[in-house]
């Protein structure tokens, strides 16, 4: 089983991240410029900027997910797969898997997959992924009480 975030939550992702980012900066700039004595800038300026930032995520959102799946990662009978922080792709076998956790990387939900033998770490992005069909997986390949199966437990936040 490959898994890799879907093209949908990617664009949500982006879109939304550049409409936050253009609401901060349209909020503090037409402060900063009303305590300048400059005049307000206007709703049809504001309406252009926050249109020129939605639309830039929207073009950001392929981008991101063309990313996000050539770091796709695998469950497999044997182990898990996927990549390095920056480097290539890597294989755990189940029973070499230490720890996992999950944690954000530069604001992308993912998970670390620790090897105990050589140290190896696998970060796996769960940005939409479907948790309850892939601990289903892991139960199946890695047992219920496996540390990476207890990352994707129904009831894991």
């Amino acid at each position: 089983m490959t898994i890799h975030p879907p093209l949908q939550s990617c664009m949500k992702f982006t879109t939304r991240l550049l409409a936050i980012i253009a609401a901060v900066v349209l909020i503090f700039g037409s402060l900063l410029s009303l305590f300048d004595g400059r005049p307000f800038m206007g709703i049809e300026a504001m309406l252009r900027y926050a249109a020129i930032a939605v639309g830039l995520g929207i073009v950001l959102g392929p981008l991101l997910y063309l990313a996000l799946r050539a770091c796709a990662w695998s469950i497999t009978p044997t182990g898990f797969e996927g990549r390095r922080y920056l480097g290539p792709r890597t294989h755990i076998e189940w029973a070499d898997i230490v720890k996992a956790g999950q944690f954000s990387l530069h604001g992308l939900p993912a998970l670390f997959v620790t090897s105990g033998s050589s140290e190896r770490e696998i970060i796996a992005y769960t940005l939409g992924v479907d948790f309850p069909a892939v601990h289903v997986q892991l139960v199946r390949h890695a047992g219920p009480d496996h540390v990476l199966t207890r990352c994707f437990r129904p009831d894991a936040d």
